[in-house]
């Protein structure tokens, strides 16, 4: 199933002292979609919400905006 890649990827980012922002905003993001998509919206918030900070570090308007328009959406 796609979650436990998806959560196999992200331990291995959170494993790490320093992961690359951009990098691990993008294995974040495909989660927060998955996570919506099951029902889970208070984790897929989460996700979104992780996922703009990295962004905002690099930064990737494009990311940032993107979660900005999942978190509007989710509330």
């Amino acid at each position: 199933m796609a979650e436990t890649c998806y959560d196999e990827a992200l331990a291995l980012y959170a494993a790490e002292d320093e992961p690359p922002a951009l990098d691990y905003a993008n294995a974040i993001r495909p989660m927060a979609i998955l996570k919506e998509a099951l029902g889970e919206t208070d984790e897929a918030r989460l996700l979104w919400q992780r996922a703009k900070a990295l962004y905002a570090t690099v930064p990737i308007v494009a990311g940032v905006t993107e979660c900005d328009e999942n978190l509007s959406r989710l509330g």
